[in-house]
């Protein structure tokens, strides 16, 4: 039985400047700290339960942050902040 982590691959410096712009994005939009960590998941495609695993917070919080960033946004679905965040 291994007990090795899989192993991550170093960003590209493209995504390192994707993330970038997105965590500038929520900045102008008032998001929290938190909440641009669950942003930038959601902009993945990711669902509250991948959150909750990877950012160690209860579904139940992540689906939270995830209600408050679509109103700082003004989108009404996860696929309307992938759209934006495609067109960004």
């Amino acid at each position: 039985i291994c007990n090795k982590s899989p192993k991550r691959s170093k960003p590209s410096s493209e995504e390192e400047g994707k993330r970038a712009r997105l965590e500038g994005y929520a900045a102008l939009n008032g998001l929290t700290p938190r909440e641009t960590e669950v942003f930038l998941l959601l902009a993945k495609g990711r669902n509250a339960e991948h959150i909750h695993n990877e950012l160690y917070i209860s579904v139940y919080t992540a689906k939270t942050h995830g209600y408050r960033i679509y109103r700082k946004l003004n989108i009404h679905s996860q696929q309307e902040l992938i759209d934006m965040v495609e067109t960004y």
